[in-house]
């Protein structure tokens, strides 16, 4: 693996758990393995930490979204449906339908329950 600063972004983007770079000894291997079969994240020490934070991750988030999919995700977090936020965005419900789509997927959520939860959570992080 490379450790450059871009590879790593796209790995984490992705929904990388971990990362290593090629010349990581056998140890640090095994131990990256367990940790991640735990459900724990593991980095090679020699990465720029910025980059796996929690912190990082949302700001990778935030940077998959479109614009108007961030819009639309908002009036999502303020109790909006389809149909208002259509009125409110001069779409049609259908153009917010497949927003709402899109935003399940590129945020790896499972259904309209589960986006609306992202919403309210992160209601004033986008």
């Amino acid at each position: 693996m490379f450790d450059q600063e871009d590879a790593v972004k796209q790995m984490i983007e992705a929904g990388a758990s971990g990362y290593l770079l090629k010349n990581s000894p056998l140890e640090e291997v095994l131990t990256a393995i367990k940790q991640i079969s735990k459900g724990a994240t593991y980095f090679d020490a020699a990465l720029d930490p910025s980059l796996f934070s929690k912190d990082a991750k949302q700001e990778i988030k935030k940077q998959i979204l479109s614009k108007s999919e961030r819009e639309i995700l908002k009036l999502i977090g303020q109790g909006k449906t389809s149909s208002e936020i259509a009125t409110i965005r001069f779409n049609s419900v259908s153009t917010v339908e497949t927003h709402r789509k899109n935003i399940i997927r590129k945020l790896g959520l499972h259904g309209k329950g589960e986006l609306l939860r992202y919403a309210i959570e992160k209601k004033y992080d986008f």
